[in-house]
Parts: structure tokens; sequence; C-alpha cells
């Protein structure tokens, strides 16, 4: 099992474990948060999204990334020190 760290579809650098290696992870929409006694009906609907999986380099360390848009350099370094994925082997 390795780490991914996900951007995209309400995600904003969550880490999550997945089989070694792959190519594309799906994930599930996040769901939108309301404040109580909003008037504005909450959205109850989930999808699933393919995100492709890429592995980047940052602070001399690789990371499996699956984004819907790569992160740039900045917000991946927030996201490996908030989160501590592991890192993983070049492809």
């Amino acid at each position: 099992m390795q780490d991914y760290i996900i951007f995209g579809h309400g995600y904003e650098g969550e880490v999550r474990e997945y089989d070694d290696n792959l190519d594309v992870i799906r994930v599930v929409s996040k769901p939108v948060l309301i404040k109580a006694g909003d008037p504005t009906p909450a959205s109850a609907v989930l999808r699933t999204f393919d995100l492709q999986v890429v592995v980047m380099s940052c602070l001399g360390k690789f990371y499996n990334v699956a984004a819907e848009s790569l992160p740039t350099e900045d917000e991946l370094k927030i996201a490996i020190m908030q989160e501590n994925p592991s890192p993983v082997p070049q492809r």
C-alpha cells in the first residue's frame, strides 16, 4: 500500500492509502458543508471521479499525487507538511 495525495473535487491535499503504483484512483466527491438554518438546499448527490496519478518530486523525495489539475509546488509542500505522506520510489 502507498500514500496518495489528492487534489480536486473537494480534496485539498488529503492523503489516502491505495494499492501500489496505480495510474488512476477513484474518489468520491466530498459533500459541501452548509451552516445550520441556511435556506439553500444541501446537495446530497455524491459522485465518483477518476483522477490521474503522477509521481511528483518535492523536498528531495517523490510522492504519488492524484489530481484534477496538478498542484503548485507550494500547495504540494503544504500538503506534505500537514499530512506527512510516505514518499515512494521514482517510477
